[in-house]
C-alpha cells in the first residue's frame, strides 16, 4: 500500500510517499481500505510535534508513528475472528483519536471499538472524512455539559467545523449520550439538518495540492 511516511518532526516537507506491506488485523480489529481523510489541526500538531507536550504523547525526540492522518472513511476489507460489529464490505468512518490512527495510508487497522461507525447513506466518503474531527470535538464539550432535551443553547462562532457541529447537535431532536461512540451521533444530525452538501467543509486542508490521495480511482 502507499501512505504518507515521516522519520522526524516537521511541516509537510518531512512527509514522503512510500510503499508498506497492507497491515494485518488483530483478532479485535477490523482492516479498513480509506477512500478519504482529511487533513485537520490534529495532523498539524501531530505532525510538528507542537505544542510540546504532545510529545509525551507521540514521541519525545521523534514520532512514534512514522504515518500520519487521524480520520478516514472507508470500507471494511476483513475483520478479526472475535469482530461482532462490523463485516467486510461496511461502508465506515471514524475518528482515531488526537494523536492519529495513521490514516494517511490506502489501509489501515483499527479496534472495532474505536470510533468507527457505518457510515450514513446519504453522505459520501468525502464528506463522511471531512466531518468527523469537528464532531469529535464538539461532542467532547458537549457531554460534559450533560444537556437535556428542550434546553436552549447559544452556540458562539459556529462558522468552523466545531462551532458547526455544536450548533448540528444542539438543534436536532437526538438524545445526548454519553457513550464512547456519541460524537459520531452527530454526523447523521448534521446531514439531517444541514441545507445542503456544502454544509459539511473541508477547510482544514493547509496545502493547495495534496501529497497524495486516498480516494479510490
Amino acid at each position: 500500500m502507499k501512505a504518507a511516511v515521516r522519520s522526524t518532526y516537521g511541516l509537510g516537507d518531512v512527509l514522503r510517499i512510500k510503499e508498506l506491506e497492507n497491515p494485518v488485523p488483530k483478532e479485535n480489529e477490523v482492516l479498513i481500505k480509506v477512500y478519504a481523510s482529511s487533513v485537520n489541526r490534529s495532523d498539524l500538531h501531530v505532525l510538528t510535534g507542537k505544542p510540546f507536550f504532545m510529545r509525551l504523547f507521540t514521541g519525545l525526540f521523534k514520532p512514534k508513528f512514522s504515518i500520519t492522518g487521524t480520520d478516514f472513511a472507508g470500507q471494511i476489507e476483513t475483520v478479526g475472528a472475535s469482530v461482532q460489529s462490523f463485516k467486510p464490505g461496511d461502508k465506515v468512518m471514524g475518528y482515531g483519536g488526537v494523536f492519529g490512527c495513521r490514516s494517511h495510508a490506502q489501509y489501515l487497522t483499527l479496534p472495532e471499538t474505536k470510533g468507527i461507525i457505518i457510515m450514513p447513506v446519504n453522505i459520501n466518503y468525502e464528506q463522511a472524512a471531512a466531518c468527523t474531527e469537528g464532531a469529535y470535538y464538539a461532542a467532547s464539550g458537549i457531554i460534559r455539559l450533560k444537556p437535556k432535551t428542550g434546553q436552549k443553547a447559544l452556540v458562539i462562532g459556529a462558522t468552523g467545523s466545531i462551532g458547526s457541529s455544536n450548533g448540528r447537535r444542539t438543534t436536532c431532536t437526538i438524545k445526548p449520550c454519553a457513550t464512547r461512540r456519541s460524537w459520531l451521533r452527530i454526523i447523521s444530525c448534521y446531514r439531517r439538518t444541514a441545507p445542503g452538501p456544502s454544509r459539511c467543509r473541508r477547510r482544514w486542508v493547509r496545502q493547495p495540492t495534496p501529497l497524495f490521495s486516498t480516494r479510490a480511482r
